[in-house]
């Protein structure tokens, strides 16, 4: 690694990159570090308190402080095992050492402990890829995208958004030059549809109603249950101060509405509020970060995600792979791959994924699952989107196959209710996790992968062989499978062999 991080220094310094400098300066910064400390002719050590950023520093103390009072062994060693992963290593050449993304994946898919949510809150950030891998670049990373949100709002949200919300509303506003009536009823529907979301966004947790923080202002327990009976029945019309936000909601859907306008491509389709909703309650939930922070964190986090998920909204692109009828179809391949058949059950009845699938992949699952499922579940998948497996679709499946004794021999309609929120047999995210990794085990060693990436025939009697194989497997042994106390950090929770399901490449 010092190595290669030195011939990157050299790279840089050759075509005259503008981060040679920079990481001259870290390599310099670290070296004198070095120096200070005894015992400095190991070859790696990790990096002492006085060389990282005062708000990492802050973020390690904290973090550790929790991992010393977990609520439980298994809390604690997955908060060592996280720390460990993230701390930077120093060699003996001065350099850091980058933190391992393939070993984070792996962890955070294992569970981050609820009970630290900033630990998971920077894990998901640097999975997504709005923290760089050099933990000492974080504090100039954060501080130039916050600043960067906060000129977003200015120049091209604040002042047409308070137009559109008057014009909406029946009051009337000022003038606005340059600006077509176009632009504004744009806006205004655009508001629509997303105010109509917000007022449906997790109302069980009566977080969204909450006012911000104290610096834009405390509620009383009245007002907060006030605004949370607004859009519900009986309750009033539900508005959204997205000019000035003064609680969750508002937030919500100022970050929905700027997404929107910054990606006309896309705009807002239902449902990106399912998928912003637990990103910004998590980040909201971290006592590290402020308001303006946490909504510019959230904001940008989404943004990732939305570029890893969007083809799904484009109806243009609905038939590409990444399209929702192409992610359909992947869904109904592994299911009929895995499961034959309960998969012939379920079509001869007319149930078929085109029918169910599309809530659980436009929400990735966040409509069907109460929020702390919903967290522990994105642990597994922020770092598992892309490829031509992402873990979703094997999730997707997962759901159906962890209560096929349920649904065999059941009727349309009762193949229907099953699969609701509502009517789903109790399964925890924990087995529906190891079905789901057990299935891509299975799916990635397939011929008919290796058919579909060849475009070349395979023998039948191979195919026949490998589906016998796949049919075989015990699903009650892998619903009913825990993990074994004081496994090895780094072993997954899933079956052995599936690898690839915690340490794919994005």
């Amino acid at each position: 690694t010092a190595r290669a991080a030195a011939l990157l220094v050299a790279s840089a310094r050759a075509i005259e990159d503008p981060i040679c400098e920079k990481l001259k300066a870290c390599q310099h910064e670290v070296a004198v570090e070095a120096q200070r400390e005894r015992g400095g002719d190991s070859p790696k050590s990790k990096s002492s308190s006085s060389s990282l950023p005062p708000a990492v520093v802050e973020f390690f103390h904290h973090v550790e402080g929790h991992g010393l009072y977990a609520a439980s062994h298994d809390s604690a060693q997955r908060i060592s095992a996280l720390v460990s992963c993230i701390k930077p290593i120093k060699c003996d050449d001065g350099l850091p050492e980058f933190l391992n993304l393939a070993l984070l994946r792996r962890l955070c898919a294992e569970g981050v402990p609820e009970e630290v949510p900033a630990l998971r809150a920077t894990v998901w950030k640097v999975l997504l890829g709005y923290l760089p891998a050099n933990v000492l670049r974080w504090d100039e990373s954060l501080s130039r995208t916050r600043a960067l949100y906060l000129q977003l709002l200015r120049e091209g949200f604040r002042d047409d958004t308070a137009e559109a919300v008057a014009a909406d509303t029946g009051e009337k506003s000022p003038d606005s030059t340059g600006m077509g009536r176009r632009a504004k009823a744009d806006v205004k529907s655009i508001l629509r549809l997303v105010t109509k979301d917000v007022a449906r966004t997790r109302p069980e947790l009566g977080f969204f109603a909450r006012r911000l923080p104290r610096q834009q202002g405390e509620a009383t327990a009245e007002e907060d249950e006030g605004h949370q009976n607004q859009g519900q029945a009986g309750g009033g019309q539900f508005e959204v101060e997205v000019a000035e936000p003064r609680r969750h909601s508002d937030v919500l859907a100022r970050i929905l509405l700027l997404y929107a306008r910054l990606n006309p491509g896309i705009g807002y389709v239902q449902g990106m509020n399912e998928i912003c909703a637990p990103i910004y309650y998590l980040f909201a939930c971290d006592p590290l970060s402020d308001a303006p922070s946490v909504e510019a964190d959230a904001f940008f986090c989404f943004s990732l995600l939305m570029a890893e998920m969007a083809d799904a909204f484009v109806e243009d692109l609905n038939h590409t792979q990444g399209g929702m009828l192409g992610r359909m179809t992947h869904v109904d391949e592994v299911l009929q791959e895995s499961d034959p058949k309960l998969w012939a059950h379920l079509n001869s009845q007319g149930v078929t994924p085109m029918l169910y699938t599309a809530r659980w992949l436009s929400s990735m699952l966040a409509q069907d699952l109460e929020m702390p499922e919903v967290l522990r579940v994105w642990d597994a998948l922020v770092g598992d989107l892309v490829g031509p497996h992402p873990l979703l679709h094997f999730l997707c499946s997962a759901r159906v196959v962890a209560i096929r004794k349920e649904l065999l021999g059941r009727s349309e309609v009762e193949c229907f209710q099953l699969l609701k929120r509502d009517g789903y047999p109790a399964v925890t995210v924990e087995e529906m996790l190891n079905v789901a990794f057990t299935l891509r085990s299975a799916y990635s060693v397939s011929p008919l992968v290796e058919m579909e990436q060849t475009r070349s025939p395979l023998p039948t009697s191979r195919l026949r062989s490998s589906m016998k194989q796949v049919r075989s497997a015990s699903w009650a042994g892998v619903l009913h499978r825990r993990p074994a106390e004081g496994r090895p950090r780094g072993q997954p929770m899933a079956a052995e062999g599936d690898q690839r399901a915690f340490t794919g490449q994005r």
